[in-house]
């Protein structure tokens, strides 16, 4: 955690302490390690404005008693900056959230009178009606947090959203971005072979190489930038699938042939593949030769994107940025790979496909068929303003029952410059 006054109030709470260690006990990946120490400073500001309340606190464990249901929505108010006038969040997420957080702190605070823990700061022998006194703090929390907090914050973020318009990457941006991607691989792989400057073309190539496959593969970045080197080199092709390979045409099995699959680990545990190209993978081995030939990378560090001189790994959100830029980019701030998954997403629903081959590309995306529907479709204004204006304009004209059993696409309107051109006249002048 960053030294501050909320870091301190964190790590000497034993509860909030405990709190850290049950987040971090459901998980495996060392990176959650990050989402944690936020989750735990969440915990010490509220603590400290509690504090502020109320006399006597001296740690999270005095505050969970029902009468502290108010001072805790009062805490939360404040630290998610609550305007009492709009009844709106400056934050609205955190205080979503907040409620669950409460509700797990009860659980670690429940099982240490159930387990007769003694910590420091925390005693519970001189009240037996504890356990009493947690549980029905939760009762309010989970009947009444809703009421009070969670749903003015999610109507904020729903708002927010609907207020805000969907924008997707140019074509002619990613076509920048990718050919500054190509031009610099080429370069720094040139230079590498040659054993010019390595440290540094080895730092660029590295980050182009995390770039291309981000975006190529439009995976989470999480997906691509947790890759271990232990993953990356597992053969899996040598299992026989002619069966399979035979049913697919010709330009299809050589496509086969040029990309490497590798399955990692993606969110909530779920199988993501990946797909590299031969040039991709031309490239990481020459990074791996690298790794194995100099000391700057530590040999305990798994990951392929890792960072030189370090255990850590590289932050792919950081690197599209940084490349977005310096590519000339009209609007950089759009290369999100959240944006480039919607990219992929809308584009395919552009082109008729049947639900069994939308379930393998939202499964190949990491997500579900629903999720996929739901989230990463053509944005609303596009299709309000483009589709369903055509339907009414049908319906105006009277001619609704002509177009029955066709979809959308099908559907041509002969007259079409005529109507909006008396729709145009139709308007009031200035």
């Amino acid at each position: 955690m960053r030294a501050d006054e909320i870091s301190a109030t964190a790590k000497s709470d034993p509860l909030i302490c405990l709190f850290g260690e049950t987040l971090l006990a459901k998980h495996k990946r060392q990176q959650i390690a990050n989402i944690v120490s936020n989750r735990m400073r969440e915990m010490a500001r509220m603590l400290m404005v509690i504090k502020t309340l109320e006399e006597g606190i001296r740690s999270f464990f005095d505050v969970l008693k029902p009468e502290m249901f108010q001072p805790l929505i009062f805490a939360v108010k404040d630290i998610s900056g609550y305007d009492v006038v709009k009844k709106e969040f400056r934050a609205p997420s955190l205080a979503l959230h907040m409620g669950t957080n409460i509700k797990i702190m009860c659980d670690v605070a429940y099982k240490i009178v159930l387990e007769k823990r003694i910590l420091p700061n925390i005693n519970w022998l001189k009240n037996s009606e504890k356990k009493n006194e947690i549980k029905d703090l939760k009762k309010l929390v989970e009947a009444h947090w809703c009421n009070e907090l969670a749903s003015l914050a999610l109507k904020n973020i729903k708002e927010k959203q609907w207020g805000n318009p969907k924008q997707l990457p140019l074509s002619s941006d990613i076509l920048a971005l990718q050919t500054y991607i190509d031009a610099q691989s080429v370069d720094c792989y040139d230079k590498l072979t040659n054993n010019i400057d390595i440290k540094t073309n080895y730092k660029i190539l590295i980050e182009c190489v995390l770039a291309q496959t981000i975006i190529f593969n439009r995976k989470r970045v999480g997906d691509v930038q947790f890759l271990k080197v232990e993953t990356y080199m597992k053969d899996d092709n040598h299992l026989d699938q002619e069966a399979f390979t035979e049913s697919l045409t010709t330009v299809e099995k050589i496509i086969s042939k040029q990309f490497k699959r590798v399955v990692t680990g993606g969110k909530g545990s779920r199988p993501v593949p990946i797909l590299f190209s031969k040039r991709t993978q031309k490239y990481i081995s020459c990074l791996l030769k690298i790794r194995d030939m100099t000391d700057f990378i530590p040999k305990s560090n798994p990951y392929i994107f890792a960072v030189p001189g370090s255990k850590e790994w590289i932050s792919g959100a950081h690197v599209i940025r940084r490349l977005a830029i310096k590519c000339g980019a009209k609007h950089p701030q759009l290369f999100t790979s959240t944006r480039f998954r919607k990219h992929i997403a809308t584009t395919l629903q552009l082109m008729t496909m049947q639900p069994h081959k939308i379930e393998q590309v939202a499964t190949f995306m990491g997500h579900t068929r629903k999720t996929h529907a739901q989230f990463y479709r053509l944005p609303q204004d596009i299709f309000q303003t483009a589709k369903v204006a055509k339907v009414l304009l049908l319906l105006e004209k009277g001619k609704g029952k002509v177009f029955k059993g066709k979809c959308l696409s099908e559907i041509e309107i002969e007259e079409e410059a005529s109507i909006l051109e008396s729709s145009d006249d139709d308007a009031p002048t200035k």
